[in-house]
């Protein structure tokens, strides 16, 4: 029993002594650690001290899978098969681990920290310099590296953005010079057609010319239609002249369109082994008129021709007038 306000008071310091733990960080690579240590002495003597080390190379690698495991990294990204490093790793551990892409980016990171590490361990020992390399910075060269990747990621998303607005400009200005190509050449047929007919009404009406009078006001009014005719004609073939004169900057907009398309880019697409649905649909009909056929060419057929060193040449010196039908009504 607690008589008086100062046992009270002494008991509550003594719980306090006790049960209260204070637990607070101190990184030696920051500048004012030796100030900090040197102002405050009690931070020795009266504290426990924990020293922390590096993590183990097994923790660095299970935190650099943890943070790159939704990385999309291409297979061709390495230079060793992927398939001979899972069975790799598969025999290794006699269990399946995690995916082999995000096994061997996760050992490259690791590596590289590991390495920087000990660099420094030799620079310390020889020319008694030291830069101390901790956990933190482990994670910001992960993050660094996370954030570099998507960056890039998204370039590539807008060069293939880019090359599928050349590749819709070019099929729409195809089709529409085909169209007006088809109707010029009807045009034509027609216009040849009625020349036919205007040269032998003609020339039958000059052998009648010396007929009666009646014969040749006929004959007048004849000429005069048939006249009337060819002028329709000609302002109709005239006015498909035109819209063909109109249609061919698009088609010259969309050639420069797939000019600004570089090799890094249609490298990118041939590299693809499961390719994005968007860069799938904008391939399979490019590929489908330049081999002229009627199907929907699958994306072994459409690696084959990225693959050609003329696959560029080969679109922007494509003969929209060889088209066949079945094909036209395919795509």
């Amino acid at each position: 029993m607690l008589d008086s306000e100062e046992e009270v008071y002494r008991q509550f310091t003594k719980d306090v002594q006790r049960n209260l733990h204070v637990v607070f960080t101190m990184n030696p690579s920051n500048p004012d650690f030796s100030n900090r240590t040197a102002s405050s002495p009690a931070l020795f003597n009266r504290c426990v001290i924990d020293w922390f080390g590096d993590w183990t190379d097994d923790g660095l690698l299970q935190v650099a899978q943890e943070f790159t495991k939704y990385l999309d990294v291409p297979n061709n990204s390495f230079t060793k098969s992927v398939e001979v490093a899972k069975n790799e790793l598969q025999d290794g551990d006699n269990k399946k681990r995690v995916d082999p892409k995000t096994e061997l980016l996760s050992r490259c990171i690791v590596e590289i920290h590991t390495s920087v590490r000990d660099l420094n361990i030799k620079l310390m020992k020889s020319a008694k310099k030291f830069n101390y390399i901790t956990p933190r910075d482990f994670l910001d060269f992960i993050g660094h590296f996370v954030d570099l990747n998507q960056e890039k990621k998204s370039e590539l998303e807008e060069l293939q953005g880019h090359l599928n607005i050349g590749i819709t400009k070019l099929k729409n200005t195809e089709r529409s010079v085909s169209e007006l190509g088809e109707k010029l050449k009807e045009y034509s047929k027609n216009l040849e057609k009625k020349q036919t007919e205007v040269n032998q009404k003609m020339a039958s009406l000059t052998k009648e010319s010396t007929k009666v009078s009646e014969s040749q006001k006929v004959a007048e009014k004849t000429r005069e239609a048939l006249e009337k005719q060819t002028i329709e004609i000609a302002q109709r073939r005239e006015s498909a002249e035109r819209d063909l004169s109109r249609a061919e900057p698009a088609l010259i907009a969309a050639q420069e369109s797939v000019k600004g398309v570089t090799k890094g880019n249609i490298d990118e697409i041939k590299n693809y082994k499961i390719p994005p649905d968007k860069v799938k649909i904008a391939m399979e009909p490019v590929i489908a008129l330049l081999k002229n056929q009627a199907k929907k060419p699958d994306w072994k057929d459409v690696q084959a021709e990225v693959k050609k060193d003329t696959f560029k040449t080969s679109v922007l010196e494509f003969d929209k007038d060889g088209i066949s039908a079945k094909c036209k009504e395919f795509i």
